[in-house]
């Protein structure tokens, strides 16, 4: 019964594996409206656990230098993301965002089951690079499909930006505009 039971997961899970990640297209704007968090930091630590469903997941903590929307300068926040490796045993979400411990990240953030995870697959993270006097924000697309619904509420795919990169001011100036919108 058991082996029965894992070949049939394994029929299921092989093509949804295959067929990667699909997630709902949000722009600039409407990550900024819609963000439970908003906030810039250097991430203090990355986590692997099993959550108490079963599925392996990794917690992120963020020192917050600073915040642009639902925390404050100086706060940390932890945050979820699906899949990691645990004793051995890897689960990849096409399209998740990486963090490492000391890079310096600005991250959109929704409430999503048990706390705070981050919007889209991999549509919220921004990476802080700093250089010489000036520091930049970049963001490359990951592996997820995004869509987006159209005028009949049927969801298409579509191609998001592949990149950003500008200066980490006018970024932040930005989006705390939208923000206010």
């Amino acid at each position: 019964m058991l082996r029965q039971s894992l070949a049939i997961a394994w029929l299921l899970l092989v093509p949804l594996a295959a067929l990667g990640s699909a997630v709902r297209f949000y722009s600039e704007a409407d990550m900024s409206r819609a963000a439970a968090v908003i906030a810039r930091g250097q991430v203090a630590q990355v986590q692997v656990r099993r959550h108490p469903s079963g599925m392996i997941v990794t917690d992120v903590t963020v020192a917050i230098a600073r915040g642009l929307k639902g925390l404050k300068t100086g706060e940390t926040l932890t945050f979820t993301l699906l899949g990691g490796t645990l004793n051995g045993a890897t689960v990849h979400v096409a399209g998740t965002s990486r963090y490492q411990v000391g890079e310096e990240v600005l991250v959109f953030l929704e409430q999503g089951g048990d706390g705070l995870v981050e919007m889209g697959i991999g549509a919220g993270k921004y990476q802080v690079v700093r250089k010489g006097r000036g520091a930049r924000v970049t963001r490359v697309w990951g592996g997820a499909q995004a869509m987006q619904a159209d005028v009949n509420g049927v969801a298409q795919p579509i191609l998001p930006p592949a990149s950003i990169d500008e200066p980490l001011d006018d970024f932040e100036m930005r989006i705390l505009a939208q923000v206010q919108e």
